[in-house]
């Protein structure tokens, strides 16, 4: 599949994101495996830690090979799949160990509904596991990590990230056992922008899922220095999410490299150690309100939102 896209000349990007979160610890680690194929074309792995560092490992394209069925992604020395993590990076961030999975919570349906089937938009975005398990040993610039994690996967291909984006990622809840993953953002089709969004949010009870494509909306978009709000409704159904941002949001060190054309030249900037707050409601009635801790978060260009 990979040679193929290579071959052709295509520009193109893929990248999957792999998440860790001890919250005891209130620690976490993101490492993002991926492909670029445009006017500099290479492999990559990219880590942002919960100390506001970040580091773009690149690898020649003869080093990358990556199977979705069962999902198995190698970059250099470096194993990425649904059941574990092999890792020996070394670089500004060195990351080494082995990391292994249990319990994947994945989707029973495509998150992005019809919009999924739309030829040629500039980024498809899918969950691989809400939610998981994560047992195993890693060194983080001679740190050790050797503990029980939540993990979380999800993947975006395309060409380019959205304009202007809002990403939300929780799976640690203070008093519930919750997991939450939120984004609103405008898909580029033929010209015209469509503005969509995404919560879903579930529980031991039940799952809530609210997407643009079974009708839900943006009905709420405030940022203020460093409080986001955004309410999300779908009939009945209205999910509020207020994120307290770290006084340290901002700095450069926390840029992740994205996708334009293909190229990685842009950035956007992620923390992994926000908090949050949601409160659920049906028919105006409150269902479920919660805390959270160690939520990813990256907000970019949301005034065009």
């Amino acid at each position: 599949m990979y040679k193929r896209k290579v071959n052709s000349h295509r520009r193109f990007f893929e990248g999957w994101y792999f998440r860790l979160t001890d919250p005891i610890r209130k620690k976490s680690l993101a490492l993002i495996p991926g492909i670029s194929l445009g006017t500099d074309s290479h492999a990559f792995v990219q880590i942002i830690t919960d100390e506001c560092e970040t580091d773009y490992h690149r690898f020649a394209l003869s080093e990358f090979s990556a199977s979705k069925k069962p999902l198995i992604i190698k970059v250099g020395s470096n194993l990425f799949s649904t059941e574990h993590l092999q890792l020996n990076l070394t670089g500004k961030i060195n990351v080494k160990g082995l990391v292994k999975f249990t319990d994947l919570s994945p989707l029973r349906f495509n998150l992005m509904g019809p919009f999924g089937l739309l030829p040629n938009l500039p980024c498809y975005h899918q969950i691989i596991s809400m939610k998981h398990y994560a047992n195993g040993t890693l060194s983080v610039n001679n740190k050790t990590w050797n503990s029980a994690e939540i993990g979380y996967i999800e993947t975006d291909k395309g060409h380019s990230f959205p304009h202007g984006h809002i990403w939300l990622q929780c799976n640690t809840f203070t008093d519930h056992e919750l997991s939450l993953s939120l984004a609103v953002s405008e898909i580029t089709w033929r010209r015209r922008s469509i503005p969509v969004c995404y919560a879903l949010l579930t529980t031991p009870q039940q799952n809530y899922y609210l997407t643009t494509w079974l009708g839900a909306k943006t009905k709420l978009i405030a940022y203020q220095g460093r409080t986001l709000q955004v309410v999300i409704q779908q009939r009945s159904l209205a999910l509020t999410v207020d994120v307290l941002l770290p006084e340290n949001y901002t700095v450069d060190n926390q840029l992740l490299v994205s996708p334009v054309n293909g190229d990685m030249h842009s950035h956007v900037n992620e923390i992994l150690t926000a908090d949050i707050r949601l409160s659920l409601t049906k028919n105006s009635k409150k269902i479920l309100t919660a805390d959270g801790i160690m939520c990813a978060a990256e907000i970019n260009n949301i005034e065009i939102l």
